[in-house]
């Protein structure tokens, strides 16, 4: 199949996912899914990562064959960290948030994000992203300053590591735009075997 270039549609309202995406040559429209996510906890994380990625993909698929509007692809993910056995998604407020990383200081976690994509001919794939993140051991002073610039806001895992939370991070074993909210090189290599160009 020859490459060519694409309407693509990004079911997602954060602009981190936005941003990889533009790095990797792709401008997609934004439309954001009104999925509700109360997916059960108890599931095996891969599962809830995907069935909740899924879960917003359908949605917005609905809602573009309702509008007839065009797409050549629609894009959705969603990104957890998991803990000891225990699914973190965004922090409820800043003591929740603070908590939580004093929880993962000098510790691995696992962030998991689960990638959702539907083609214009009906056709879908769905697959899971691991990559292991180990804090360094923090002392509170630190965590409280993180906590201060606000960036731990809307994130899983309550830190965003390309919004001053890489001063949390020892070392990352795996995809960094994972951590991110979305895995490029997957996102990539799966838009290719359908021969979407990038850059």
């Amino acid at each position: 199949m020859s490459t060519k270039r694409a309407i693509a549609i990004l079911a997602s309202q954060s602009p981190e996912r936005l941003n990889l995406l533009k790095q990797i040559g792709l401008n997609p429209t934004v439309i954001v899914s009104n999925f509700e996510e109360n997916l059960s906890k108890d599931l095996p994380v891969e599962d809830f990562v995907v069935k909740t990625a899924v879960g917003k993909l359908d949605v917005v698929v609905e809602d573009l064959k309702k509008s007839q509007t065009p797409f050549d692809y629609i894009i959705a993910a969603d990104t957890v960290i998991h803990f000891e056995n225990e699914i973190i998604g965004k922090p409820k407020d800043n003591e929740d948030a603070r908590n939580t990383i004093r929880r993962l200081s000098g510790t691995s976690h696992d962030v998991y994000t689960g990638l959702a994509i539907y083609y214009k001919d009906g056709s879908r794939t769905s697959l899971v992203e691991k990559t292991i993140v180990t804090f360094r051991d923090l002392p509170q002073s630190t965590i409280d300053a993180y906590i201060a610039t606000g960036g731990h806001r809307g994130k899983a895992g309550s830190y965003g590591i390309q919004r001053g939370g890489a001063v949390l991070v020892k070392k990352v074993d795996g995809c960094f735009s994972n951590i991110v909210g979305l895995p490029l090189g997957r996102v990539s290599e799966e838009l290719e075997k359908r021969g979407f160009l990038f850059n």
